[in-house]
């Protein structure tokens, strides 16, 4: 490096946002209802059909106020987001779960613990 040039440091890689393919699609209601109950900071976009205005209001609510994007759209369009027929009117865009590996040297309370991921 020159004198007088600053480092340029490299943001670490879990406070990037995560690249396109990446993130997950979610579909049908009761698969997004439990991502948005149970880790609601995961959803990145929602997209839905106009027959489930009466059911993701609360959804909308919370990325509004992260500003995130939700929209309604047609169901052909719908189709093309999930990329599949099947997404039960809507789907919603999240991060994948952070995994954590548990080690056999980590303190725990004397039992082995087995993670499937």
């Amino acid at each position: 490096m020159k004198r007088g040039q600053t480092a340029t440091l490299r943001q670490p890689s879990h406070d990037r946002p995560p690249h396109e393919r990446q993130l997950l699609r979610i579909c049908g209601l009761a698969s997004v209802r439990a991502l948005f109950e149970r880790d609601p900071g995961r959803v990145e976009r929602l997209f839905f059909e106009d027959r489930m205005k009466g059911e993701v209001g609360p959804f909308c609510r919370m990325l509004a106020r992260e500003h995130k994007p939700y929209r309604q759209i047609d169901e052909a369009e719908l189709a093309r987001v999930a990329g599949t027929v099947l997404h039960g009117g809507i789907v919603a865009i999240a991060r994948p779960r952070r995994s954590s590996i548990l080690s056999p040297t980590q303190p725990g309370n004397g039992r082995r613990t087995v993670s499937l991921c």
